[in-house]
C-alpha cells in the first residue's frame, strides 16, 4: 500500500506566539505567503507484527522526528501494526523558514491516511500535524497555511478548524535569497525575553495590518519585525538596505537566514549572486 501527496512550502514574515497547555489551541497569529515548491512524501506500508516506522530525506536514511511523531499520533488507537516508511522529497532547503517540518508531517499523515484508508477529513489529519509542530517546537503556524494557501493572516491561532485566517489577494511571485546556513526554530521559540519581545512587536504588527491589508504593508511591517525584534542577522540588514536603494522592499524569512520579497518582476531579484528560490504564490 502506498499514496502520494505534495505539501507546499510558506514563509512568514512576522508572528505572535501562543502557548497553552492544549498544543491544539497553541500556534502563533501573524502573515506568511504558501508558495508552489514544497515538499512530496511518499508513504509506503506493509503489515506488520510491530509498528516499525522508518523516515527518508532526499533519498537518504534521516530521522525525521516531526514526521515519525505525527505517525504515531495518526495511529496510536489502530488495533493492526505496520511497517511504515515514510520518504520526503524537498523541493526547498531545511532550516531557512520554509515550514518543511510541517509539510513532512502534514504529508505523512495525508499519505497514510489514503494508504490506509483511515477516513480522516482534511482538518482531523492538519490537527494532527499541528500538534506534532507544537510539541517538538518546530512550527507554530505554518499548517493552517498550506491547508488554504495564498497569502494568508493567521488572525487566530491553531489548525484549521480551530484557528481563523484570512488572505491578501496577490498573484504573483515569491523571490527568496539564501544568505548562509539555516537557524534552527527550536532554538528562538525556547527563548523567553524573545517570545517576549516577539509577541510585543508582532502583535502591534497584526494590527496594523489588519486595518490596511496590503501586500507593500505586509512586507513594511515584516521589516519593521525582524529590525525591531532583533531577529534580523547582519547580513540580512545589510542586503534589505542595498535593495530598497533599487526601491526593492524585502524582509527576514521567519525564521531563516534569508530574506524574501513578493514581486511581479521575479527576475530582478535574481542577479545578485546569492542562491535564489523564485515560487509562485500557491
Amino acid at each position: 500500500m502506498q499514496a502520494n501527496v505534495f505539501v507546499p512550502g510558506h514563509i512568514t514574515g512576522f508572528f505572535e506566539i501562543f502557548l497553552y497547555d492544549d498544543p491544539l489551541y497553541s500556534g502563533s497569529r501573524g502573515c506568511g505567503v504558501v508558495l508552489d515548491k514544497g515538499v512530496i512524501t511518499r508513504a509506503e506500508v506493509m503489515e506488520s507484527d510491530r509498528l516499525e516506522i522508518e523516515t527518508f530525506l532526499n533519498g537518504t536514511k534521516t530521522s525525521c522526528d516531526v514526521s515519525k511523531f505525527a505517525v504515531y499520533e495518526l495511529l496510536k488507537n489502530e488495533r493492526k501494526k505496520y511497517r511504515i516508511k515514510i520518504f520526503h522529497e524537498l523541493q526547498v532547503p531545511m532550516m531557512q523558514g520554509f515550514g518543511t517540518s510541517g509539510a513532512g508531517a502534514l504529508g505523512a499523515v495525508l499519505a497514510l491516511n489514503t494508504a490506509l484508508k483511515l477516513d480522516l477529513s482534511l482538518n482531523q489529519c492538519a490537527a494532527i500535524a499541528h500538534k506534532s509542530e507544537v510539541i517538538n517546537q518546530t512550527g507554530l503556524g505554518d499548517i493552517i497555511a498550506q491547508v488554504n494557501g495564498g497569502i494568508v493572516m493567521r488572525i487566530f491561532p491553531g489548525p484549521p478548524g480551530i484557528g481563523v485566517i484570512d488572505k491578501i489577494p496577490y498573484d504573483g511571485y515569491v523571490v527568496v535569497l539564501i544568505l548562509g546556513s539555516g537557524i534552527k526554530t527550536k532554538k528562538v521559540l525556547s527563548d523567553y525575553k524573545m517570545r517576549k519581545k516577539i509577541n510585543e512587536v508582532g502583535g502591534e504588527c497584526m494590527k496594523l495590518l489588519l486595518k490596511k491589508p496590503t501586500v507593500d504593508n505586509f512586507l513594511r511591517l515584516s521589516q519593521f519585525f525582524s529590525f525591531n525584534t532583533g531577529l534580523i542577522t547582519r547580513k540580512a540588514k545589510r542586503v534589505i538596505e542595498e535593495l530598497q536603494k533599487y526601491k526593492i522592499r524585502a524582509s527576514m524569512v521567519m525564521l531563516g537566514n534569508a530574506i524574501f520579497s513578493i514581486t511581479e518582476e521575479p527576475e530582478n531579484l535574481s542577479e545578485l549572486g546569492y542562491k535564489c528560490i523564485i515560487a509562485k504564490i500557491n
